[in-house]
């Protein structure tokens, strides 16, 4: 039940901890050069058949952006 799990977080002193993101280690020219080979390839196909992957539910794999911990981990 909630009541359980919240006595055993507050217990053993368990918290919710938000995680952080690296949002400055992307490299430009990398990401620029990537995306001129994806418009290469999806040239060969008609418009129709391109999936617009900018408006997909799909965040089933997305890395969670909190954990919980006893202490704040690093990074």
């Amino acid at each position: 039940s909630q009541g359980l799990l919240s006595a055993f977080k507050e217990w053993y002193r368990i918290k919710k901890f938000l995680l952080h993101t690296e949002s400055g280690s992307v490299d430009g020219e990398e990401t620029e050069r990537l995306m001129k080979e994806i418009q290469d390839i999806i040239g060969n196909y008609e418009r129709k058949d391109i999936y617009n992957m900018d408006e997909t539910g799909l965040y089933w794999k997305r890395a969670p952006n909190f954990t919980l911990a006893t202490e704040q981990p690093e990074g």
